[in-house]
């Protein structure tokens, strides 16, 4: 399979030279549309209350911070603009237009409920992102050599090809079609698709 010109996304980690399981990793807004952005606000921090203490993780450059809130793995992230330090997350505003809230209101309510002192509830569906992580194993075993019928025994139903009324076989060819697709659009289109 040729490379994607249009293949696009950032990770950060705080430790480039660990292993990618190891890693943890920051996606940007630009990328990502449920990464939340804020502009730091102004005000005294005495007038603030008591803040909640989250594990939080945050890398900054390009004159904006990528943060992750409560948890690297499965936190709130938040783009904060003009800012390289993490300020106080009472002093965030988060401006919201017509076109990002929807794919956005989740994350900041998850980010409210975890101000209020509340566990971190996690993000709603995840049977897309689990049809998408199956189809990038999908694009490395066809960037092996993988054939219609070894994609079918390894992904769908392991020794029942072509299966009944040839079911692992058409299962395995839309498979094999959405791989092919993800490659073709990038790690964007994943990201764009998304409703966590």
């Amino acid at each position: 399979m040729a490379r994607s010109s249009r293949a696009g996304g950032f990770t950060f980690a705080e430790a480039p030279g660990r292993s990618a399981s190891a890693a943890r990793l920051l996606w940007s807004a630009a990328f990502d549309p449920s990464v939340l952005l804020a502009h730091a606000g102004g005000g005294s921090v005495r007038d603030a209350p008591a803040p909640v203490t989250v594990p939080w993780l945050a890398v900054g450059g390009g004159g904006r911070l990528h943060a992750v809130i409560g948890g690297a793995h499965h936190g709130v992230r938040v783009d904060i603009i003009g800012h390289v330090r993490t300020p106080p997350l009472e002093r965030l505003i988060f401006p919201f237009t017509v076109t990002i809230a929807p794919r956005q209101l989740a994350e900041f309510r998850r980010l409210v409920a975890l101000a209020r002192g509340h566990p971190l509830m996690a993000r709603a569906d995840t049977r897309r992102l689990n049809r998408f992580v199956l189809a990038l194993r999908v694009i490395d075993a066809l960037g092996e050599g993988a054939s219609l019928r070894t994609v079918g025994e390894a992904f769908v139903r392991a020794g029942d090809w072509p299966g009944a009324g040839e079911s692992t076989k058409s299962r395995a060819r839309r498979l094999v079609s959405t791989a092919r697709a993800l490659w073709i659009d990038g790690p964007r289109s994943i990201l764009a698709h998304l409703s966590l």
